[in-house]
């Protein structure tokens, strides 16, 4: 009942044109979902997150195979894809954005280090722009921006592609695509 009636709220905060602005949104959903994205820091892309707890292991690289926990909501808390729920952690090379990882969160993740978790708002042109998606889990609207919750479990340098990470191949789990001491496979 609560998500319900902080959903109605953003919809009467909601500019009636043009890039939705996280001060237009109640600060209940920001503090409940992200709260600590008051202090967040923005890229020059425009993407805004905050650290959650700092990894300790390698550092990403462009080209780098990466296997991470993604969670992601939409502004009214409408969940579209949890590698978590489905046991599910994915892997992806940096640069390759594809249906289930959007440019934005190859850009956030190629800021991070093993361990890293952090919390996220990508705007809709680093998201699934004026398309929208639609995903196992759920569907995202044209010209959304979105809330991501995402932790880096590993990184490998690669100097070729990862054939499995492609749209058709989802959801590239890790379980496939590491090898039997946990590193992934190359």
């Amino acid at each position: 009942a609560l998500r319900a009636a902080a959903a109605a709220a953003v919809a009467l905060l909601l500019p009636l044109s043009g890039e939705r602005s996280v001060a237009a949104m109640p600060p209940s959903i920001i503090d409940a979902e992200f709260p600590d994205m008051q202090d967040a820091n923005t890229t020059s892309t425009g993407i805004k997150f905050s650290e959650v707890y700092t990894g300790h292991g390698k550092r990403v690289h462009a080209g780098d195979v990466v296997i991470i926990e993604l969670v992601g909501r939409t502004e009214d808390g409408a969940t579209f894809l949890d590698t978590r729920a489905a046991d599910q952690p994915l892997a992806f090379q940096i640069g390759r954005a594809n249906k289930y990882v959007p440019e934005g969160i190859s850009q956030l993740v190629e800021l991070m280090t093993e361990g890293d978790k952090r919390m996220a708002i990508l705007p809709a042109a680093l998201a699934y722009g004026s398309t929208g998606a639609s995903l196992p889990q759920g569907s995202v609207p044209p010209d959304a921006r979105l809330l991501y919750e995402v932790e880096l479990l590993r990184c490998q340098q690669m100097s070729m592609g990862l054939a499995c990470c492609t749209e058709s191949s989802f959801p590239c789990i890790g379980k496939d695509v590491l090898d039997k001491d946990g590193n992934p496979k190359v």
